[in-house]
């Protein structure tokens, strides 16, 4: 699931992909046009029934007015 947020004409990712490519995206092991094509771009790392405990990763942020979030899921 990612989250935007559309504030003033713009969208933009507000949460960071739960995925392998995407943490390695985040440490700098690849690029984002590497991580698009890679082989293991859809391996999850963090989902319910995976683990016995799944800690959700939290996000804030300051909602002004005319604000939009957007949730988008496959499931």
């Amino acid at each position: 699931c990612r989250v935007y947020l559309h504030r003033a004409g713009k969208l933009n990712q507000v949460t960071k992909d739960q995925t392998l490519v995407g943490r390695m995206v985040e440490l700098g092991r690849l690029t984002p046009r590497e991580a698009a094509a890679h082989p293991d771009r859809h391996q999850v790392l963090a989902a319910i029934g995976q683990h016995f405990e799944v800690k959700p990763a939290r996000y804030q942020l300051k909602l002004e007015p005319g604000d939009i979030l957007l949730a988008a899921t496959d499931g």
